[in-house]
């Protein structure tokens, strides 16, 4: 049971509407699908293929804290969702509040080399995505080339992902001084030359 969930009614391309309800599944078919990274798998959701994270019911409180933080920052950031971050498709509980989840789009990426093979149109939509996250008031926290994904179809479409350490303030914008840090830190991952 999921204690919200994205409306299968929804469109697909618009961003998630969370609503309060239930939704069972077999957890053991959710194990079984394709992993994609740590605690992430492929999965079908309303008919709808997703990234699904899940913990175990081993989880410590720091790991709980980090889906909480996921959560609240893909909820802040809708406006941002489908074109810097996946559309969040899910957030909640699965079987009586034991499992926290998140669903979100998921995205065909490709595999990056080191260093990163991304052409300059791309580095740029990289850190211009960052730049809209920290105008929404969120720092991400954990910057580095695993926490974004190139879709493999559209080298120029970069989506961040993995907001377990981030942190949401009204007063942050790309000139705060924690994201100029950010962002220098993707410039150099990038090659980029620091402004």
């Amino acid at each position: 049971m999921i204690s919200s969930v994205a409306s299968p009614r929804s469109n697909p391309y618009q961003p998630a509407e969370l609503l309060s309800g239930e939704l069972t599944f077999s957890l053991t078919d959710f194990l079984q699908r394709q992993r994609l990274g740590d605690g992430v798998v492929a999965a079908d959701f309303f008919g709808e293929q997703v990234a699904m994270k899940v913990m175990d019911a081993m989880y410590s409180q720091e790991q709980e804290d980090e889906m909480y933080a996921e959560m609240k920052a893909y909820l802040h950031m809708q406006p941002l969702q489908g074109h810097v971050i996946p559309y969040l498709r899910a957030a909640g509980f699965h079987t009586f509040r034991a499992f926290p989840l998140i669903a979100t789009q998921l995205i065909n990426s490709k595999t990056l080399g080191w260093p990163l093979e991304l052409e300059d149109e791309a580095r740029q939509a990289l850190l211009e995505g960052l730049l809209k996250i920290h105008d929404s008031g969120v720092l991400h926290g954990d910057i580095h080339p695993g926490n974004f994904l190139v879709r493999e179809d559209s080298p120029k479409d970069i989506f961040w992902i993995d907001f377990g350490k981030s942190t949401i303030d009204a007063s942050i914008d790309r000139n705060d001084a924690r994201a100029v840090e950010e962002q220098k830190l993707l410039r150099a991952f990038l090659g980029m030359q620091p402004t």
